[in-house]
């Protein structure tokens, strides 16, 4: 029956868009493969954003225990925040958009995303898109693909500031704002690009 399905069958991006807009979303209605769910997931279905695919993540979205959503495109968390007590798992070559002030937190209640368990990929992309100051957070990892910082916050107010040392092994975008190193050590191993400001040292 399609309504049970729904309850607790594995979701899938078909498009770009907000996380709650029920037309990007397919569920595996069983025999019959992935179908068209007209509906968002809930917190009992897994949730995979496929790597072709941008979503927003316009409101809050709570995973519970035993499921997990799973980034392999891109999500933009905004001022959102993923919790529970599920899974939450950027992959390889994925982009997480981070606009919360806590950055990524590696556990407790702060940052973007509040998972009981959260895995953040050293091969993942990271980008920091918050309007006023922000932390990094130690849910970054110590070594990243890219890395960018889109902070539309008004001066002394569009502060991102590392929470480790960090090593970005591919492009480093500072499209806005002020990318703060402290008393870490930001290496980097790839192009440098943007208009944006860097404060400290940085070797590579």
């Amino acid at each position: 029956v399609p309504g049970n399905a729904l309850l607790t069958s594995d979701f899938v991006t078909k498009a770009t868009g907000n996380f709650t807009n029920g037309a990007i979303w397919q569920y595996n209605n069983e025999g019959a493969g992935f179908v068209d769910a007209l509906q968002a997931p809930s917190a009992d279905n897994n949730v995979n954003i496929q790597a072709a695919h941008t979503v927003a993540l316009d409101a809050g979205f709570v995973i519970n225990t035993g499921k997990t959503i799973t980034v392999n495109g891109t999500l933009n968390c905004g001022t959102n925040t993923v919790s529970g007590a599920g899974s939450f798992v950027t992959a390889a070559a994925s982009t997480l958009g981070i606009g919360s002030t806590a950055g990524i937190t590696a556990s407790g209640a702060s940052g973007n995303i509040q998972t009981t368990t959260r895995t953040f990929s050293s091969s993942g992309n990271y980008t920091y898109n918050g309007a006023a100051n922000q932390a990094a957070g130690n849910g970054l990892p110590a070594g990243i693909n890219n890395l960018v910082v889109a902070n539309t916050g008004a001066a002394a107010n569009n502060i991102v500031s590392l929470s480790g040392s960090l090593t970005v092994n591919g492009s480093s975008t500072l499209g806005s704002g002020v990318l703060s190193i402290g008393s870490n050590t930001l290496t980097l191993n790839g192009a440098v690009s943007g208009s944006g400001t860097l404060t400290g040292t940085a070797s590579g």
